[in-house]
């Protein structure tokens, strides 16, 4: 999938929160690939390092996704449940998954 920032419609609220201001998204260069490119083992390669929290993880349905099909996704899981965090363990070794740090807190 193409990532990169929103498209500006015009819209600017006088608060600096325009849809085109650079805010949160786009890594697009102009280099026509929205800030990703795609490695060799057929994840992408994100420019910049991405890490997120996923507090009430479970078996991992987003943690999992993010860090087998990118590069650059630093994800910290956690499960209260002690079988979800099993399954979400092996839910990270079946799927090779990188850069996924699972807790059971």
């Amino acid at each position: 999938p193409k990532t990169g920032g929103t498209t500006s419609n015009g819209n600017h609220d006088g608060k600096g929160n325009n849809s085109n201001d650079g805010g949160g998204g786009g890594n697009d260069d102009g280099d026509g690939n929205g800030g990703s490119t795609r490695t060799s083992t057929g994840r992408e390669h994100l420019k910049d390092k991405i890490v997120v929290a996923d507090a009430c993880a479970g078996i991992g349905p987003f943690a999992v996704p993010l860090t087998s099909q990118y590069d650059n996704v630093e994800v910290h899981a956690n499960d209260l449940n002690p079988i979800s965090y099993q399954y979400l363990k092996q839910n990270d070794k079946l799927n090779k998954c990188s850069n996924l740090h699972t807790y059971n807190m």
